[in-house]
């Protein structure tokens, strides 16, 4: 089936191509017996699309479609894996962007390397790590913020 419709013979499945295959029966019925909602289309491409580059391979197509097979609540359940990662990913990003910007605003206040008062350590240089968020963010509030002042969560 995946042959049949990999139209410019690459090896690999275009989304375009993917979606132009939805309309045979023998990838509806190959979705049918996996139990996979062809509905569900986009997001399934997404899904089988790991390295994001836009097309599958057929060795992508059969392990996904495998690890999918199921009623829509496994389907689902990849979605919201897949959005997660991608979410905790961006919120790790912001964090490190934050994290360089307080750094050159204190590094304009005060020439030496500021503290943390709770923990007596200078503040981190390397990028933050997701086990790390909660207390950096301790960190910077105990050295940006003076006692009895407003928290991070008001700024």
């Amino acid at each position: 089936v995946f042959d049949s419709y990999d139209l410019d013979k690459n090896g690999r499945m275009s989304f375009p191509e993917f979606q132009k295959s939805l309309d045979s029966m023998d990838m509806q019925q190959v979705l049918s017996q996996l139990e996979i909602d062809p509905s569900q289309a986009p997001i399934l491409f997404q899904l089988l699309d790991k390295d994001q580059e836009g097309s599958i391979s057929a060795k992508d197509f059969v392990i996904g479609c495998a690890r999918l097979k199921g009623p829509a609540k496994a389907l689902d359940l990849a979605v919201l894996m897949y959005e997660s990662d991608n979410q905790r990913a961006e919120i790790l990003g912001k964090v490190n962007e934050l994290q360089n910007r307080l750094g050159r605003v204190l590094k304009t206040q005060d020439p030496s390397s500021p503290t943390c008062a709770s923990h007596a350590t200078p503040l981190r240089k390397a990028p933050i790590r997701e086990d790390d968020v909660a207390t950096e963010a301790s960190c910077l509030e105990a050295v940006l913020v003076p006692s009895g002042s407003i928290g991070l969560e008001e700024v």
